[in-house]
C-alpha cells in the first residue's frame, strides 16, 4: 500500500530554520554593532532589538524541542510534559549561565 506523501518542508523545519536565523541574528547585530572595529555605536534601541531577536529565536528553538522532541529518534518517544518537566528542571541553571554572561558583557563593553 502507498502512504501519503510526506511534505518536502515541514513545520518543524520552518520553525528551526527561523529560530536559528533570529538567533544568530540577534547575537550578530549586538557584537558587530557594538564593535569598535566598524565604528558602530551601541545604543540601546539596537541592544533591545537584537536581544529581542535572540530571545524570539530561543523561544522558537524551545518550542519546537517542546512540541517536536529531539532530532534522534533512537532514545524513545517522550512526552512534551516531560520535555517540558525537564526544560523547567534545568532552567535555574540556565538562567544563572545568562546572569553570568550579561556581567561578563556588560563589563567588557564599559
Amino acid at each position: 500500500m502507498e502512504g501519503e506523501p510526506q511534505p518536502v518542508i515541514s513545520w518543524k523545519s520552518v520553525i528551526g530554520f527561523v529560530g536559528w536565523l533570529l538567533l544568530v541574528a540577534g547575537a550578530f547585530v549586538v557584537v558587530f554593532g557594538c564593535s569598535s572595529l566598524i565604528g558602530g555605536s551601541c545604543s540601546p534601541r539596537l541592544v533591545i532589538r537584537s536581544l529581542a531577536a535572540t530571545g524570539a529565536g530561543a523561544f522558537l528553538l524551545l518550542a519546537r524541542w517542546v512540541i517536536w522532541g529531539e532530532e534522534d529518534g533512537s532514545r524513545g518517544r517522550s512526552s512534551p510534559k516531560s520535555r517540558l518537566k525537564r526544560l523547567l528542571r534545568n532552567a535555574l541553571g540556565y538562567a544563572i549561565l545568562a546572569i553570568f554572561l550579561a556581567v561578563f558583557l556588560a563589563f567588557g563593553f564599559v
